[in-house]
């Protein structure tokens, strides 16, 4: 089966990039384009992560300092 010339030439291949700068700005984050400054709930939550950790450290040191009377106990 022979294929026409002119149905061989017009399947020309198709520029991967056309419309990619609307799916492009689709998914761009206007948050990363803005310089923003560190807001007060971050700064209170980073606050509590670290009161948090040495919540933590201290409760492991006085269970560990106090293992032989809470082994008899």
């Amino acid at each position: 089966m022979k294929l026409k010339r002119s149905s061989l030439e017009s399947s020309a291949p198709v520029d991967a990039k056309a419309g990619g700068a609307f799916i492009s700005a689709r998914h761009r984050n206007p948050e990363d384009q803005v310089a923003v400054a560190t807001s007060k709930p971050d700064m209170i939550g980073g606050i509590c992560a670290i009161l948090a950790t040495l919540i933590l450290v201290a409760t492991v040191a006085f269970l560990y300092l106090t293992w032989d009377a809470i082994r008899f106990a």
